[in-house]
């Protein structure tokens, strides 16, 4: 019951925060916030991971499937795991159909 009320405490905090925030903001910053370009953050992460060595994407693979893991024992299942083999395939073949593409 205690998390309870702290969890309604955390939520009132939060949405008046918001609603303080949302008030000192104009209609205008609101309007050059809501065109920013949302996928630039997702841009910069995947050029960071690119350039990480073959190592450390390994290792943060296998810590997000053990944090999928945990959350979902059962995951993935045997039609999952069909699913990621043929896609897998998929790709394969049509790498092998296009060798040329994305040579450096």
């Amino acid at each position: 019951m205690l998390s309870a009320g702290i969890d309604a405490r955390r939520q009132s905090r939060d949405h008046l925060l918001a609603s303080v925030t949302v008030r000192l903001l104009d209609d205008q910053d609101l309007r050059a916030y809501a065109r920013r370009d949302w996928g630039a953050p997702e841009r910069l992460a995947r050029r960071a991971r690119a350039r990480l060595p073959v190592a450390r994407k390994v290792r943060l693979a296998v810590q997000l499937y053990e944090a999928a893991r945990a959350t979902r024992p059962d995951w993935p299942d045997e039609a999952a795991r069909r699913a990621d083999l043929a896609n897998h395939q998929r790709v394969r073949a049509l790498l092998k159909r296009a060798p040329h593409v994305g040579r450096r």
